[in-house]
């Protein structure tokens, strides 16, 4: 019987066979051939030659040492870190349907990781681990840490090689839920301050409650009603059309004016119109803390970011301080965003200038004491119903134009108190009523207004004249025309004097 013939070598064998020989190694040795688990077969490769049983064990060999190296896992998440650990957590569960890690001396350190309590909405909380653990399935250590300064959220470890690829597989579900899930996008909330007037990172921040907050009771004037529209409310309810026109939705807008006028409310309306238009709102109570907040706003933009009372850190002359919040203002974190400022301030006369200028701020709105319009349509809203729709309010309008809110909500309150104490036996409230408590609390807003300004003597005025005649000459560095500018003052002076001579009734 002859012998079977042997197959015909390819140019592939005759090709192994020659890197075999200058090499000494077989084809196979080097080859990162793929690995699948499919059938009842173990399936050899076929190109490019059949490999070997002996051939076959050593590959193999060679994938299992690779696979058992241990490798070092370290990502960044952009997000406020407990953003990245409550989406970490909803990574597992969804992957492996747990979220109970086992503790474990690991990456970070040898302390079993801590159940945190995280606040991810107005009374709403969810519970995450935070440090170190082991995952089933998973042969290695994971961690995770986070970067306060610059809002990085990070998982890190050691695990085996062959694990990579399930660890990059929560990674990137942690990513997508960060983007798509986040507790804080879309939302508002503020910002904890420490003693020194920065963001306390130790302490997360505070939700609002937005559903409670009633736009109906943000009464003005119709131009100013006019104007917050246009400047606050109009980018957040048509971002799409603003991007459409190119019209940049990174703004500053001042909110200015007395104490209790309803700066803090037009705010608290914004953060409402923030959430039913998915614009995020962050609250700060120091421009101290803007830089943080902006870091935050560019995470989670469109944005608005709320600073009160600026004035308290921007008042007088320029300073390190200032120029710091100045360059945050102008910085590059802010730059190409969708951000929008919204600052107050009780006394905006006493900001320096250089804050004040066009390009720092897009708009100035002015929030005075209702008129006697605006005054009406709150004295109806705090009335609850109990003032007939008929019932007019001249006088006591009249009597409430220029009240802060808090005073004309006081009113309205006492005026229920004096219908009661009149028998009525059925609540409304007239005219009369609300007059009446009006009347009733003028001493307690003469108390409010504070002592009348010292009346300016001759003195005072002769002197603020020729302190601003000499500020003047010394400005313009030389003394040209002095002797004609103090004769007019002299005249100035004299008239003056027999003003106040007249007033006193001396005649001369």
């Amino acid at each position: 019987m002859a012998a079977p013939k042997a197959a015909p070598m390819t140019s592939g064998d005759a090709i192994s066979r020659l890197v075999a020989a200058l090499t000494g190694e077989t084809p196979f040795a080097t080859t990162e051939a793929g690995v699948s688990w499919e059938g009842s077969k173990i399936v050899l490769p076929a190109l490019p030659r059949h490999m070997s049983y002996d051939e076959g064990i050593a590959w193999l060999h060679r994938m299992s040492e690779q696979d058992n190296k241990e490798i070092r896992i370290y990502a960044t998440i952009d997000c406020f870190p407990l953003d990245g650990a409550v989406a970490f957590s909803k990574a597992l569960r969804r992957i492996f349907g747990w979220s109970s890690p086992v503790p474990t001396p690991g990456f970070f350190g040898s302390s079993p990781p801590t159940a945190v309590t995280v606040k991810t909405g107005h009374n709403t909380s969810e519970q995450v681990f935070w440090g170190n653990f082991e995952v089933p399935g998973i042969d290695g250590k994971l961690g995770t840490d986070a970067n306060w300064g610059q809002m990085k959220f990070i998982v890190g470890g050691v695990v085996k090689q062959r694990n990579a690829k399930d660890v990059q597989a929560i990674i990137d579900l942690t990513k997508k839920i960060v983007a798509e899930e986040s507790i804080y996008r879309g939302k508002a909330f503020r910002l904890i301050m420490d003693s020194d007037g920065n963001f306390d990172k130790s302490k997360e921040p505070e939700f609002f409650d937005t559903e409670s907050i009633n736009p109906m009771e943000m009464v003005f004037s119709d131009d100013l009603m006019e104007q917050i529209e246009t400047n606050l409310f109009a980018p957040i309810e048509n971002t799409a059309a603003c991007r459409l026109h190119k019209i940049p939705l990174k703004r500053s807008v001042l909110l200015e004016g007395p104490f209790g006028t309803g700066k803090t409310l037009c705010a608290a309306v914004t953060s409402k119109t923030c959430v039913a238009n998915g614009w995020t709102f962050i609250s700060v109570e120091r421009v101290t803390a803007l830089r943080d907040a902006l870091l935050l706003a560019r995470l989670y933009q469109p944005c608005v970011v709320f600073v009160e009372d600026i004035d308290r850190e921007m008042e007088g002359e320029r300073t390190a301080e200032m120029d710091d919040i100045l360059n945050t203002v102008d910085g590059v974190i802010s730059k190409g965003t969708e951000i929008m400022m919204v600052l107050t301030s009780n006394k905006a006369e006493a900001i320096n200038r250089a804050m004040l200028r066009p390009g720092r701020l897009d708009a100035v709105l002015r929030i005075d004491a209702p008129d006697a319009e605006a005054a009406e349509k709150l004295m109806r809203i705090y009335g609850r119903g109990l003032i007939p729709h008929q019932e007019s309010l001249e006088q006591s309008k009249e009597a409430l134009a220029g009240q802060i809110p808090a005073v004309i909500r006081e009113c309205v309150e006492r005026a229920k108190l004096w219908a009661i104490g009149r028998g009525v036996t059925s609540m409304a409230l007239t005219d009369g009523d609300i007059v009446r408590a009006a009347r009733g609390m003028k001493r307690h807003l003469e108390l409010l207004q504070g002592p009348a300004p010292a009346e300016s003597t001759l003195e005072h005025q002769v002197g603020a004249a020729l302190g601003r005649l000499l500020n003047h000459t010394l400005a313009n560095g030389h003394d040209d025309g002095f002797s004609k500018d103090f004769a007019r003052l002299s005249e100035q002076i004299g008239d003056m004097h027999r003003s106040m001579s007249n007033r006193n009734g001396t005649g001369v």
